[in-house]
């Protein structure tokens, strides 16, 4: 075989391996939390309120308005004596597009409103319930912050829900299987020894 087509099936196969993944955080249920680790992401409570900031995942089927996954749980963030505010990040501290997000429940009371705010400056302000395509809004960010846009506290009672946060891996910050960095180099030393022999 050609070595210049054996050399363009290697790098292919090298290119396709580092192309960007795609992961759905779904929760299980665990209250007050200060900070989780979810499939290789972080979800980090702030102290921004006038109480112990932490969020809550269980389940609240009845109390959703959109609950695609049915008896399902979800991250709960609520207002009163202080806002909740969570941060999330990869693990890795690599970049990540947020996709989408099931937004399940939502109360706005008074003049405050849910909103996401990415690493990059955009934002986002939640107004109903389903299923949220954020499209490009947070491509390429280290983080995204979910917060009241009346910090330190949401008007009156006030909740966020949300469940099923979709989201890319950026392929530059992929590392490939070892068994794929094997193939590769055992690929340019046959390449390397044929050229030579």
């Amino acid at each position: 075989m050609n070595s210049k087509l054996i050399t363009f099936f290697l790098l292919l196969f090298l290119i396709s391996s580092l192309q960007a993944t795609v992961i759905v955080l779904d929760f299980t249920a665990d209250s007050s939390n200060t900070f989780r680790a979810e499939d290789g992401f972080n979800i980090t409570a702030i102290n921004s309120g006038s109480g112990t900031n932490h969020f809550d995942i269980f389940n609240d089927a009845h109390g959703n308005t959109f609950n695609p996954g049915g008896d399902d749980d979800e991250i709960h963030l609520h207002g009163a004596n202080n806002a909740e505010e969570i941060l999330l990040t990869e693990a890795n501290t690599t970049n990540f597009n947020l996709l989408s997000l099931d937004v399940e429940n939502i109360l706005i009371g008074g003049a405050g409103s849910w909103q996401a705010i990415g690493s990059n400056g955009n934002s986002f302000n939640f107004t109903t319930t389903g299923t949220i395509n954020f499209g490009s809004i947070f491509f390429d960010v280290s983080s995204v912050t979910f917060r009241s846009s009346t910090i330190p506290n949401v008007d009156g009672a006030s909740l966020l829900t949300f469940d099923n946060v979709v989201i890319e891996n950026e392929g530059s910050s992929a590392v490939p299987e070892p068994s794929t960095l094997i193939f590769a180099l055992m690929g340019s030393f046959v390449l390397f020894y044929r050229k030579r022999g």
